[in-house]
């Protein structure tokens, strides 16, 4: 068993925060993102993932459970599906695709970075999901509605559960991952790219990228699990594919004048 943990991302308004993360486990590696929405009687805590074994391998691993940890109990989501997505945008752009999944789940309401992403449909348009025809990796997303008690109880040490699996040898990994409290989500902006153009939000794409690259290579020296430069790495990395997951939503809108 497996354990790791999430860093905060701000999101769009003082009132929603979404988180990124990619897991690189011995087998396999996971994308995951989280996104929190208060409510005024709850909170909502959504969550996307997608997994992928090494080499030859990566169809056979699947998240095949996601649960929240709060005071000890185990609590389940209220609701739960599959998406597809093809194993070249998760590579490409991790981020984008998994908060293009939760936008477009229509439970979860149209604000922040759902607005725009009315329903899945809209999500493939990006060119980052897929039919189940075409996808190479199934991905699972749940959505917890949480009621305003329940919320207040999240505590340090309660968690996102996220199980992988490998049926054909019986492997497992369980990531736990901190949950927030309603009262840690974040109130600073995301970046702001509605005074760039196209061409400019291109090439800020390309210099976040390169960053990306610069960092993994540094990464490369350092072991997981052993070097703490490797985790001050890491967060810089997601913190990264975050800001250029938006601004590949931003670059989308602008090519089709929305």
């Amino acid at each position: 068993m497996s354990v790791a943990a999430f860093i905060a991302i701000p999101s769009v308004c003082s009132q929603e925060e979404s988180q990124y993360k990619r897991f690189k486990m011995e087998k396999e590696t996971t994308d995951a993102a989280i996104m929190y929405k208060i409510r005024p009687d709850g909170m909502d805590v959504a969550v996307s993932a997608v997994t992928m074994g090494k080499g030859a391998e990566f169809r056979k691993w699947e998240v095949t459970d996601i649960r929240l940890r709060i005071a000890g109990e185990a609590v389940r989501p209220d609701s739960y599906g599959r998406f597809y997505v093809t194993k070249e945008s998760i590579f490409r752009y991790p981020a984008a695709v998994l908060f293009g999944v939760i936008g477009g789940m229509s439970t979860y309401g149209q604000s922040g970075l759902g607005a725009g992403i009315t329903a899945a449909g809209a999500a493939i348009g990006l060119g980052l999901l897929a039919t189940q025809a075409k996808g190479d990796i199934t991905g699972r997303n749940a959505l917890f509605r949480l009621s305003g008690e329940l919320a207040a109880k999240i505590r340090d040490g309660d968690a996102v559960e996220i199980t992988t699996e490998d049926g054909n040898f019986h492997w497992k990994d369980v990531i736990r991952t901190g949950l927030m409290p309603p009262s840690s989500v974040a109130k600073t902006p995301p970046p702001d790219y509605s005074g760039m153009t196209k061409d400019e939000i291109f090439a800020k794409m390309d210099t976040v990228k390169s960053e990306i690259e610069g960092l993994e290579s540094r990464q490369s020296s350092y072991k997981y699990g052993e070097d703490p430069e490797y985790d001050d790495i890491q967060q810089k990395i997601e913190s990264l594919e975050t800001e250029r997951g938006l601004a590949y939503r931003a670059w989308y809108d602008k090519d089709d004048n929305r």
